[in-house]
């Protein structure tokens, strides 16, 4: 039992840096409200959720999104700019469901891109097909039912965050590791082109 303490202890210090913690804005679970708000519940879910199918999948190594499946993680981003700055706030689902599009739309953008910086040319065009249509069905579903009165709900929530939140820090390095490794051997090119 003092597992499942520790384990929301430590989701909770690591998303204390992006979410404002207002519990009146949080769900209760167990007699106890989550350490972040309803919509970032959202966000850590849907990176997440979308983090660990994309993992089981390989999805990731497809190239980042194209075309339609693009335009639809724009509009779920979109969505969550409405719901973010409050221009319109319908209650603690809506703000759930937000997160999550908003989620899945950045593990869809980001995850991807940074392979495709990794692998370069190794990465296959090929389309995501219905996987991720179904995925987003998925996931606009999941605030009429997700069980937030279930006891064991917030070991649930920790570990789908927890998740989510070690995706994002996963893609960030990538990222700036990319980022590094073209900077050094640019530096190294002019470090040699001095020395000639």
């Amino acid at each position: 039992m003092a597992w499942r303490g520790l384990l929301m202890d430590v989701v909770e210090s690591l998303s204390s840096f992006f979410c404002c913690g207002n519990e009146l804005r949080s769900f209760v679970v167990s007699g106890r409200a989550l350490p972040f708000c309803q919509r970032c519940t959202g966000v850590y879910l849907g990176l997440g959720i979308t983090f660990i199918y994309l993992l089981a999948t390989r999805y990731y190594r497809r190239r980042s999104p194209r075309g339609v499946v693009l335009l639809t993680n724009l509009l779920c981003i979109g969505v969550m700019v409405v719901f973010g700055y409050h221009i319109l706030d319908p209650g603690a689902r809506w703000r759930f469901w937000s997160g999550l599009i908003f989620g899945n739309a950045v593990a869809w953008l980001v995850f991807p891109s940074a392979w495709e910086l990794w692998a370069g040319s190794d990465c296959r065009p090929r389309s995501v097909g219905a996987g991720f249509w179904l995925l987003l069905v998925f996931l606009n579903t999941m605030p009429l039912w997700f069980p937030f009165g279930w006891n064991e709900a917030g070991v649930l929530v920790a570990v789908l965050a927890l998740a989510g939140l070690i995706g994002a820090v996963g893609c960030a390095v990538a990222v700036l590791g990319f980022g590094l490794r073209k900077g050094v051997c640019a530096l190294c090119f002019a470090i040699e082109r001095i020395g000639r």
